[in-house]
């Protein structure tokens, strides 16, 4: 074996006596995190590292997401970023559920869980949400100031949260292979709102984020499925659709005369 190796219990800690030649070609960290955000992760005070370490280390082994979202509420509160509240929501490929979300409010032990169904994206809480134009529009980052003379009121979910007394907002996109399957977003009741350092510190979190979101959500359904429908098609089911599909796919590409559509049919 090889001698080098990290246990998978073991916490992550900083490779030491790095090469400059690594250092100038901007080595990457783990999970696809560069040294740009790794700086900004600390760049808005103590919250953004904080966070960044309890991911890897405690908050990727907690068994869901509602867990991981309020223990995230926490490591930030804890680290000095001034929270009101935090909501995960992400798409889900359940039969009887279009989303799922996670709402954690300031002191709260873990966060609610809300289920949507498939009819929510025809809704016009939706149609006229942020959340609409990251999953449609391609974008990564939506801020908007809720009070004073920057203030822009552009969709009605922010009219609701000026009247838990918020003053700022931003919402991120959660990428899983370049796939815009959830999102995350925070306010403050701060007089002053976040930083600009704040916001880009919490932004450096989402690769990690994404990833722990998204392998705990496959075992979110399954479960499920298991509770509705029997373990069967709970623990099998789900697996089987995923083969069964991928079959289809590859059986599609060899069809097609153009090396290049085969290629898109298959990604």
């Amino acid at each position: 074996s090889d001698p080098n190796r990290r246990s998978a219990t073991e916490p992550w800690r900083p490779a030491r006596g790095r090469s400059r030649r690594a250092a100038e070609a901007g080595a990457v960290a783990p999970f696809g995190i560069g040294q740009g955000e790794i700086a900004q992760l600390f760049a808005g005070g103590e919250a953004g590292g904080r966070a960044f370490r309890w991911l890897l280390n405690e908050g990727r082994r907690l068994p869901n997401l509602a867990d991981v979202v309020a223990g995230l509420g926490r490591q930030l509160t804890e680290g000095g970023l001034p929270l009101q509240r935090l909501y995960l929501g992400q798409r889900t490929i359940h039969p009887q559920m279009g989303a799922i979300g996670y709402l954690w409010n300031k002191g709260d032990g873990t966060a609610q869980i809300i289920e949507r169904e498939h009819s929510v994206v025809t809704g016009a809480t939706y149609l006229t949400s942020p959340m609409r134009r990251l999953y449609e529009d391609g974008e990564k980052l939506i801020r908007r100031k809720l009070i004073g003379p920057e203030a822009q009121l552009d969709f009605p979910v922010l009219h609701e949260l000026v009247e838990t007394g918020a003053t700022d907002y931003a919402i991120f996109l959660l990428e899983i292979d370049d796939d815009a399957r959830a999102s995350i977003s925070m306010t403050t009741h701060a007089p002053q709102g976040f930083s600009d350092a704040e916001i880009a510190s919490v932004g450096a979190l989402m690769p990690l984020l994404a990833m722990a979101g998204g392998s705990l959500q496959g075992g979110w359904i399954s479960d499920r499925l298991t509770k509705s429908r029997g373990a069967r098609t709970g623990r099998c089911g789900v697996a089987v659709f995923g083969i069964g599909l991928s079959a289809i796919f590859i059986a599609l590409s060899t069809q097609v005369a153009s090396a290049q559509l085969a290629s898109v049919v298959l990604a």
